[in-house]
């Protein structure tokens, strides 16, 4: 079990609120042999380069394509980015370990990392067990000492609360519904990641809103409790309701449900934390990154605006053309009916492509150069995932008993170009773990949901995570608000997927 006794102290940084927890491979053994990652040698680069421009769908962005939808509803894209940041972060932020481009936004000179100086030197920023630490930070400190859960932590997310019903903030006024901002329109939350997409930032709000309904209950309904005692009460609930809805709605959308199911009952076979926890590499840095393969190239918020472009939905796009005084217009409140339920607009298949926008981040970081691998999303996933000396898809494959996609499979599809370059640098038969798992979707599973090493890499994180938490709702199965089939939030009212979520808060009907 987590040691909550020695839990890490948040430290506010850049208005965020970090953490240092531990980084480690799942196979860790595989990860120290040569011969089970990609080659060291700059061909690989340039192979590398050929394969992430090779996976730009060059589609029109604002028309549907044949075959272009799963039917996963577009929800699940982005509670999986915030899954992803609520427990992960640093990966992708340039630090010592972690950098892969130079001035210029192309490829520095470098070669994959020691394994064990990747482990020593790239900490994570967040908790890793689902605790919702990107919403709560570490709680505010005129609340800690009534905390029941054994945080052991100084707080620095005061900033977060309000000090006398200690309700998160929110803008909720004159038809308003945005996070806190300063008067430059920075948001007033635990994570920045969280403000750098309109449905993420939506999505982290609705998170608040439900979280503030429980604190209206339990004042509503007094049981002679100290407000601290409501809060960490408040928490909880939200926190399981998460956690239910991580696993039993999240994970059977998007993993094969047989290996979700047998994760469940007979435990995590490969991600062992017996002896301490930590965040797996091969989830981090490349299965969990299947999620960019579903970001649709537009999305219809709500009816007054209708259809958006992705590049208009990120980063300083969002922030210049979605505000007003530096608060979010009202006009583009996202209706998430468009997301999820009967008439719900559904993700991009799970495969090897992703949407044109994608590959010209420039467009929203003026920081980034134009045209370069940092502007480019599928290039710096891959270069990434071989600095940090992840094993190759096929090595994890065989290590988990399953016969290897062919350099054919992995190959078909791409053009002949690209395919000569990827084949002349051995990238077919010695294949980038994010790359493969996209593959391996799209050829087992026609892009529906992750194939049998993605599921296991997915589904094994998140409910090893879950289970070694001993505040999660798996390991408090006596509470009465965890009942068979969802966390009751407040009394009559069941969670048990994202839509009910939601719904509690009040965003969708």
């Amino acid at each position: 079990m987590l040691n909550h006794s020695n839990h890490f102290q948040g430290v506010l940084q850049s208005g965020e609120i970090l953490f240092e927890t531990d980084f480690g491979y799942i196979f860790n053994y595989l990860s120290c042999h040569k011969s089970h990652r990609l080659p060291a040698q700059n061909s690989t680069i340039r192979g590398l380069m050929a394969l992430g421009e090779a996976m730009a769908d060059p589609g029109e962005l604002n028309n549907e394509q044949p075959g272009f939808n799963s039917q996963i509803p577009a929800i699940y894209t982005y509670l999986g980015q915030f899954i992803d940041h609520d427990i992960t972060a640093r990966t992708d932020r340039e630090t010592s370990i972690s950098e892969i481009g130079g001035y210029d936004g192309n490829p520095c000179s470098l070669s994959p990392l020691n394994p064990n100086e990747v482990i020593e030197g790239l900490t994570n920023g967040r908790r890793p067990q689902l605790d919702l630490d990107s919403v709560f930070g570490d709680g505010p400190a005129f609340a800690s000492e009534f905390d029941n859960e054994h945080y052991n932590y100084e707080t620095r997310a005061d900033a977060l609360y309000n000090k006398v019903s200690l309700d998160l903030k929110l803008n909720t006024a004159a038809n308003h519904f945005d996070l806190n901002r300063t008067a430059d329109g920075r948001a007033l939350i635990a994570d920045a990641r969280n403000d750098e997409n309109l449905m993420i930032s939506q999505l982290h709000a609705s998170f608040i809103a439900a979280y503030n309904k429980i604190m209206h209950y339990l004042r509503q309904h007094p049981d002679g409790s100290e407000r601290e005692a409501r809060y960490s009460k408040a928490r909880r609930l939200l926190r399981w309701s998460y956690q239910y809805v991580v696993i039993h709605d999240y994970l059977n959308h998007v993993c094969d449900p047989a290996i979700v199911y047998d994760t469940m009952e007979n435990g995590p076979f490969y991600f062992l934390t017996d002896k301490k926890i930590f965040m797996p590499l091969e989830f981090s840095v490349a299965a969990f990154r299947f999620g960019h393969s579903m970001i649709r190239p537009f999305y219809l918020i709500n009816q007054t605006i209708g259809n958006k472009k992705i590049m208009d939905l990120l980063g300083e796009t969002f922030h210049n053309n979605f505000f007003t005084n530096q608060m979010l217009d009202p006009a583009n409140i996202i209706d998430w009916n468009n997301f999820v339920g009967a008439t719900a607009q559904h993700a991009r298949k799970i495969d090897w492509r992703l949407a044109k926008g994608l590959f010209d981040l420039s467009a929203i970081d003026s920081a980034i150069p134009a045209k370069t691998m940092l502007a480019h999303l599928a290039q710096r996933n891959l270069i990434r995932g071989y600095k940090l000396s992840l094993p190759t898809g096929q090595a994890v494959a065989q290590a988990m008993g399953i016969n290897p996609l062919t350099e054919e499979q992995l190959l078909d599809g791409i053009s002949q170009p690209h395919k000569n370059i990827i084949k002349s640098t051995g990238l077919g038969c010695t294949s980038p773990l994010w790359f493969y798992v996209l593959k391996e979707a799209s050829i087992h599973n026609l892009g529906e949901r992750l194939g049998a090493v993605g599921s296991r890499l997915v589904a094994e994180t998140l409910i090893g995570l879950i289970k070694t938490d001993k505040n999660s709702f798996l390991n408090n199965q006596h509470a009465p608000e965890v009942k068979n089939n969802g966390i009751e939030i407040v009394p009559g009212t069941l969670i048990s997927n994202i839509q009910d979520l939601l719904k509690f808060a009040g965003r969708i009907n």
